[in-house]
């Protein structure tokens, strides 16, 4: 055990994540209670579950020669596609709704855990191929639960999350549509900021994509790295994409359901050591309202939005699990310095 935690430390530091080759974890966790100071009371289920809570993962691998795939949507937050490609899994974009997510997977590979950005997951898909909140609420408890056994709460592995991919941080903003021509001057703003969209916001210049023209299924998401999904893909949609530089991004479409424009943000800072985690809360907070003020001004739409951004950690983050399940943490908290939640809308 202390070599796994030595490990941990030097991994942690270096920002690289820690992933276990478990084939051996029942044989090494007999030896940690029968060899190791300190674990003599200990079961080797306990010994199993302090290991797994150290690393970030391990390698999936299906009997039938399927490769694993994530899917996020085009509105979720990017940490699920920084978590698959350090765990090397294939992540493909869908568009919003679960018709769509649990379409993910091609015949040559298997989805095994997709999300959106209205806190729906689907955890266990090869079950339910749509949301699933009673299997996701279980593996939460199930997490925290090894966690605790560890000495560590949730808290603890999204900092740790936050250490190694960075802080993402994300928030939404509404314009409702206002009178019987509310929905018309919300189209008219979204087509005048198709057409010129803004070249730069907080300094950073914009790359736009835009799903209506059909961009072959890349999408700027991920660090400014646009994202292929070869042989499949997205359908045209009335979405705006902008990357705000390497490390912030905004998404705009028309809701399906309501009278608004939607406008997703997400701003992601690096954070260099455990002590810096307030600071660099705070700092993300902040270029985030400035974020959803600008882009407000420049649709320049004579509508009210909502009363204000709720800053929120990107809450995709399936970490693949040793037992081949998923962990569906938040990423990073906000709030002055108690660690406290915002309000998840």
């Amino acid at each position: 055990m202390a070599n796994v935690e030595a490990v941990k430390t030097v991994a942690a530091r270096h920002g690289i994540p820690l992933y276990l080759d478990a084939c051996r974890f029942a044989e090494n966790a007999w030896l940690i209670r029968e060899r190791e100071p300190g674990y003599a009371g200990w079961t080797p289920k306990r010994i199993a579950q302090k290991m797994f809570s150290l690393a970030e993962g391990r390698p999936i691998e299906d009997p039938r020669g399927l490769a694993p795939v994530v899917a996020p949507t085009v509105a979720s937050g990017s940490l699920l596609r920084r978590l698959a490609a350090a765990a090397g899994v294939r992540c493909v974009t869908t568009l919003t709704g679960f018709k769509w997510i649990a379409r993910a997977a091609g015949p040559e590979d298997r989805l095994i855990y997709g999300y959106e950005e209205a806190i729906g997951y689907a955890v266990r898909p090869q079950l339910v191929a749509d949301k699933d909140g009673i299997s996701a609420g279980l593996l939460v408890i199930e997490l925290a639960n090894t966690a605790a056994q560890a000495g560590r709460s949730l808290l603890d592995l999204l900092d740790d999350l936050a250490l190694t991919h960075g802080l993402h941080l994300t928030g939404q903003r509404a314009i409702h549509a206002q009178g019987p021509d509310g929905l018309a001057r919300l189209a008219q703003a979204l087509e005048r900021i198709r057409k010129a969209p803004p070249q730069r916001l907080m300094g950073q210049r914009v790359t736009v994509t835009d799903l209506r023209r059909g961009d072959r299924g890349e999408v700027d998401l991920a660090g400014g790295h646009g994202e292929r999904s070869p042989g499949r893909p997205l359908p045209a949609a009335d979405v705006l994409i902008w990357q705000v530089g390497s490390d912030a991004r905004v998404v705009l479409r028309p809701s399906g359901t309501e009278p608004k424009l939607k406008v997703y943000l997400e701003v992601i800072h690096p954070v260099a050591a455990r002590s810096d985690l307030v600071a660099t809360r705070s700092a993300a907070t902040f270029r985030l309202q400035r974020l959803a003020t600008e882009v407000v001004s420049e649709l320049d739409i004579d509508a009210p939005p909502d009363a204000a951004v709720s800053p929120r950690p990107c809450h995709c983050s399936g970490v693949i699990r040793h037992d081949q399940r998923h962990r569906l943490p938040d990423q990073g908290r906000i709030g002055p310095d108690d660690r406290s939640h915002p309000a998840q809308t």
